[in-house]
């Protein structure tokens, strides 16, 4: 069957840089599976939206133990309490977060996005380990989604428990330090999308990893260190 569009796409001659046969077909399939890339993500279960919180000057989120490798690829804040620009922070840690009154810095900053403009998820690619400990921070224009915890939540069907993760400065201009934990407090929804490490769908269709080293000790002018007291 004479197909004049197809020979024109694809058999021309090797000085005008057309495209061949293999490479036609190629680039179709890979603009198929780029279509596709929710097929390969999931997300975390998180508990429902109770109300805004609401602070100038501190953040919170959550943190969790991995219960098997697998890869972040995307997170974004929920629109509950707010549908300004977001700010998401995913951090691990080399142990889990002290309880407030006690802070640490002894953590790595895997993703940071401050003052983001994008209105949906946010797509990246994390490689996290079995036994990780990941830290999750995120609000919009200053406002979280605020929900009970701690929430037993699963990846692939393995449990995994949110718990409360806090930062005393604003996220949207400041790197992630001076974190903490508390107990039976409220955390503030982050929507977590992931899949396994290195599924060829989810890297034709996500940025490579985004990772910024820790600052130690990191200072502000301005900022006041945290409070005695937890504002909820």
């Amino acid at each position: 069957m004479n197909l004049p569009f197809l020979n024109r796409l694809t058999f021309r001659s090797i000085t005008t840089r057309s495209l061949s046969v293999v490479h036609f077909l190629a680039l179709a399939l890979g603009v198929a599976m780029a279509s596709m890339p929710a097929m390969a993500q999931k997300q975390i279960d998180l508990p429902e939206h109770t109300g805004p919180f609401t602070s100038p000057v501190s953040v919170r989120g959550y943190w969790f133990t991995a219960p098997k490798d697998f890869a972040i690829t995307g997170v974004e804040v929920p629109t509950d309490a707010s549908e300004g620009n977001q700010s998401i922070a995913v951090v691990r840690f080399t142990a889990e977060p002290p309880l407030f009154g006690s802070t640490t810095d002894d953590f790595e900053v895997l993703f940071l996005t401050q003052d983001d403009s994008a209105t949906g998820m946010i797509p990246t690619y994390l490689e996290i380990a079995s036994g990780d400990v990941i830290g999750v921070l995120g609000s919009r224009n200053g406002v979280g989604s605020y929900a009970s915890a701690p929430f037993a939540s699963s990846i692939d069907g393995l449990p995994i428990t949110l718990r409360r993760l806090g930062m005393q400065f604003p996220l949207a201009s400041t790197a992630p330090q001076q974190l903490f934990t508390e107990e039976g407090s409220s955390i503030s929804r982050v929507r977590l999308f992931y899949g396994p490490i290195d599924d060829p769908m989810i890297s034709q269709s996500t940025p490579p990893k985004r990772k910024l080293k820790k600052k130690k000790k990191q200072r502000l002018s301005g900022i006041r260190p945290p409070r005695a007291v937890t504002p909820y």
